[in-house]
């Protein structure tokens, strides 16, 4: 229909200014719009070639990591989880952009793939991340990980920090 038509115009367009312009902020806004526009099991392709594309502040990645996080439906997506994945565990990502992703991530907390990079990557030095990687933590429904969070807790004296550690072993007890 009408509808159906006009709708597609609109994402030709936004593709196409994505596509043209060397405006990182113009490319950002593009991306985030097509998170909305696009039916979400198209969101993917649309963005994905531009997960890792340099910008000032992130401002692209993290874009595609909020596209990608409204994609996912609350239903599982592999290819979604994977693409989190790169950028909140990859190597020089920089830590607003990661914290991002790891938040993103909450909806595959219980994924086996992410509880284990988690847990590896908890002692990461930016408060925030660590915050984050704690939460995904908490969010696994993992009990065994409680022993494992309460001798961190022993260890940190940052006490934002023990705030997330007892919220994180409280979620788990539920």
């Amino acid at each position: 229909g009408e509808y159906r038509n006009g709708k597609n115009k609109r994402v030709d367009f936004i593709k196409s200014k994505i596509a043209s312009s060397n405006n990182e902020y113009v490319i950002s806004d593009g991306i985030k719009a097509l998170g909305q526009v696009l039916p979400k099991e198209q969101v993917y392709d649309a963005v994905m070639p531009y997960i890792f594309k340099p910008s000032h502040r992130w401002v692209i990645t993290n874009a595609v990591v909020e596209a990608l996080d409204s994609a996912d439906n609350g239903a599982p997506e592999p290819r979604i989880k994977e693409a989190l994945i790169s950028v909140a565990f990859g190597k020089d990502i920089e830590s607003r952009t990661r914290t991002k992703a790891l938040t993103a991530l909450l909806d595959y907390a219980k994924d086996p793939d992410v509880m284990e990079l988690a847990k590896r990557y908890v002692d990461y030095n930016f408060r925030e991340t660590k915050q984050a990687l704690i939460k995904l933590l908490g969010r696994s429904g993992d009990k065994s990980l409680i022993p494992f969070l309460q001798e961190m807790n022993e260890k940190t004296t940052d006490t934002s920090i023990n705030k997330s550690i007892e919220d994180a072993i409280k979620e788990l007890n539920g």
